[in-house]
C-alpha cells in the first residue's frame, strides 16, 4: 500500500486527472459536422471561424447583391458555453455605390471573440480598395478584385481560408471607366482554452463548419466567401 501511494504521487497531475498520457495533436475540421472525442490532455485549445459572404455580380445589364455566409460555425458540449462564430455578409446591390459585407461576428468563447473584417464598398478608382472581400478575424486575408481590364467585365475573386469573404466584380463601363463591385464581410472568430480537469476525457464535442456563401451575378460572377473552419489542438 505504501509503495502504491508513492507511485502515485510521482504521477503527472495531468495522468492523474485523464487516466492517460499526453500526446499533443491538432485537429481541423473544414466543411460538414460531427463530434471530437476528447483526448488527455493538460491544455485544450478550441478554434471556431465563421465563413465568408460573397461580394456583389452582375446579372444581364443589373449589379446584384452578394450572399450572407451560409450558417454560423460552432462548437459545444456537455457543461460548456457553446461558441458561435458567425458568417460575414454580403455586398449590396448598387454598383459603384454599393457597400461592403458586414463583419461577422462571434460568442461564446472564453479566452477570444473577434469579429472579421467588412468588406468595401463599389468605386470607379484603381487600386484605391474598392470591391475588397474582407478576412476573417485571426484567418484567411482581404482579397482585392480583380483589375479593370475587360468591357465584358471579370468575375470576382474568391475569399480566402479560413472565413474570407469573396471581393466583387470589375467592369470596364463604355470600355475606358473602371467599375468595382462592393466585397462581401469575413467571418468572426471565437477562441476558449481549457486546462485539464475542466474538461472529460472521452467527452464528445458537437462541431459543425459554416459553409461560405455562394457567388452572385450570372453575367460576372462574385467572388464567394470561403467556409469557416474549426481546430482543435491539445498538448
Amino acid at each position: 500500500m505504501f509503495l502504491m501511494f508513492r507511485t502515485m504521487q510521482r504521477m503527472p497531475l495531468s495522468r492523474l486527472l485523464s487516466g492517460s498520457s499526453v500526446v499533443p495533436g491538432s485537429q481541423t475540421f473544414t466543411s460538414g459536422s460531427g463530434n471530437f472525442s476528447v483526448p488527455p490532455f493538460n491544455t485544450l485549445t478550441v478554434e471556431v471561424w465563421g465563413p465568408g459572404g460573397s461580394g456583389e455580380g452582375v446579372s444581364g445589364a443589373s449589379f446584384v447583391a452578394g450572399n450572407v455566409g451560409v450558417a454560423a460555425s460552432t462548437v459545444s458540449g456537455s457543461g460548456l458555453t457553446t461558441q458561435t462564430a458567425n458568417p460575414g455578409g454580403g455586398a449590396s446591390a448598387g454598383g459603384t455605390a454599393s457597400t461592403g459585407g458586414a463583419a461577422g461576428t462571434a460568442t461564446g468563447g472564453n479566452s477570444q471573440n473577434a469579429t472579421g473584417t467588412a468588406g468595401t464598398g463599389g468605386g470607379t478608382v484603381i487600386n484605391s480598395g474598392f470591391g475588397t472581400g474582407g478576412g476573417a478575424s485571426n484567418g484567411g486575408g482581404n482579397v482585392a478584385a480583380p483589375a479593370a481590364s475587360s468591357s465584358s467585365g471579370t468575375n470576382g475573386n474568391p475569399g480566402s481560408a479560413p472565413g474570407g469573404g469573396g471581393s466583387g466584380i470589375s467592369i470596364l463601363s463604355g470600355g475606358t471607366n473602371p467599375e468595382f463591385g462592393g466585397g462581401a464581410g469575413g467571418g468572426g472568430y471565437s477562441k476558449s482554452v481549457y486546462l485539464a480537469g475542466t474538461v472529460a476525457l472521452g467527452a464528445l464535442l458537437a462541431w459543425a463548419v459554416g459553409a461560405g456563401a455562394a457567388s452572385a451575378g450570372t453575367t460576372n460572377a462574385s467572388g464567394a466567401g470561403n467556409n469557416g473552419q474549426v481546430k482543435f489542438t491539445w498538448s
